[in-house]
């Protein structure tokens, strides 16, 4: 109870903020396609380009969902806004459900990648039938399943490539990211998702992309086999004991109460009872500073199940965050922060995140430079730096600490917005 009275509070404070960040939004929701390349180990797949290539197709149903919403909800009445909306809701969730699971398996795949795995596959447990793995046969196999083909696919080791695997001296923790891989991925598309909430603002659409992701985590099945018995069982193995329970459900319920979860709840709500198809970020004007409701997030760690929480406060054009992850089962941590501003009107945007683990002293680091050349595209580069264990790195990075000490990398990336 005592959360919610200081969400209603927080809310009902925080009423005028938001007209001021829905005026320095200033826009309706939009389209947001974004392309990522990396220029060094370009043979490992890259988190940031497979989420760019997701959340771009969620982008175009999307697109197509707000055909049937209406260009002017406003001007509907509320049951009008209702049935829209829930026309569009459904067609979303039967195109959103199987993609979310594509880029859950490629996101095995790219975690198998920082193996040395190349030439990744599908396999259908129930057919015993292989095939060679690309974007479209695997959103294709899951979405027949909406209709009763009762055939899965999914990512897939051969026997050879597996005994490949077994055979490295660290197989035992590469088969443990592995594992975590897909679950991990889902967090890493809420909080990209969250961060464009943050930075421009997002359809109340988002809401379904979101929640999405954070129901396949919770209710991801915790039998013999599955991502989440197979990483516990290599947990076990590094003698780390983890609870399937904590990892699939408890340590995931903190993301339901970040910042971007309550703001899209709250978008929905404002959506049926006004027609505004705009969702801003929950935040609370206190003298010069914006301090904004904290982001929670969960990940699968070789230290076990982490809960993590990132405070952003707003000072002008600036805006800072402060984070603290924690390991369950073992006490491990990292501590984190970030800054991000704009420069020259506007025109050039600056990130600047750091991430640093105490008990392993290792360090992590991302920082972009953007370019809004025109109002409709943005061209960038991201430039990453590690050395040592942080869990940002055994999430975001290529090559696990144990194989080599330091990693580096730099990405370009072209941003395409267009409101609608």
């Amino acid at each position: 109870m005592k959360f919610f009275f200081v969400l209603v509070v927080f809310q009902v404070l925080s009423v005028g903020a938001f007209g001021e960040e829905s005026d320095k939004l200033g826009v309706s929701p939009h389209i947001q396609f974004q392309l990522w390349q990396s220029a060094i180990h370009p043979e490992i797949l890259d988190i940031d380009s497979i989420a760019g290539y997701y959340l771009d197709a969620v982008e175009v149903f999307h697109f197509g969902a707000d055909l049937i919403v209406g260009r002017n909800p406003s001007e509907q009445n509320v049951w009008g806004r209702i049935i829209r909306s829930a026309l569009a809701g459904t067609a979303l969730f039967y195109l959103e459900y199987p993609l979310r699971g594509t880029a859950h398996e490629y996101s095995h795949f790219q975690a198998l990648s920082r193996a040395g795995l190349r030439e990744f596959e599908i396999f259908s447990p129930e057919l015993g039938v292989t095939l060679t793995a690309n974007p479209l046969n695997v959103f294709a196999t899951r979405f027949s399943n909406w209709f009763g083909s009762g055939v899965e696919y999914i990512a897939y080791v051969s026997a050879g490539k597996a005994r490949k695997l077994l055979e490295n001296p660290r197989g035992v923790e590469l088969r443990a990211i592995a594992s975590a891989a897909g679950i991990n991925a889902q967090q890493y598309y809420t909080s990209e998702l969250a961060k464009r909430l943050m930075e421009r603002g997002v359809s109340f659409l988002d809401a379904m992309t979101y929640f999405v992701n954070v129901y396949a985590t919770m209710s991801y099945p915790l039998t013999e086999g599955g991502d989440i018995a197979q990483y516990v069982e290599q947990l076990a193995k590094l003698g780390v004991e983890a609870d399937p329970m904590v990892v699939g459900t408890f340590a995931q319920l903190p993301r339901l109460v970040s910042g971007s979860s309550l703001s899209l709840l709250i978008a929905l709500a404002d959506y049926y009872m006004t027609g505004d198809k705009l969702a801003r970020p929950l935040a609370l004007n206190v003298g010069n500073a914006r301090i904004y409701w904290p982001e929670f997030t969960s990940y699968l760690t070789l230290f076990g199940p982490t809960v993590g929480a990132e405070e952003y406060v707003g000072l002008g054009n600036h805006r800072f965050s402060l984070g603290y992850e924690y390991a369950l089962p073992t006490g491990v941590s990292d501590v984190s922060a970030s800054w991000s501003t704009t420069f020259f009107g506007g025109d050039i945007g600056v990130r600047a995140s750091v991430y640093y683990n105490p008990a392993k002293r290792g360090f992590w680091t991302e920082d972009s430079v953007a370019v809004f050349s025109v109002p409709w595209l943005t061209l960038g580069v991201k430039f990453v730096y590690g050395s040592g264990y942080t869990f940002r790195r055994e999430v975001a990075g290529k090559i696990p600490d144990f194989l080599e000490e330091q990693e580096a990398d730099v990405k370009g990336f072209v941003s395409v917005h267009l409101s609608y």
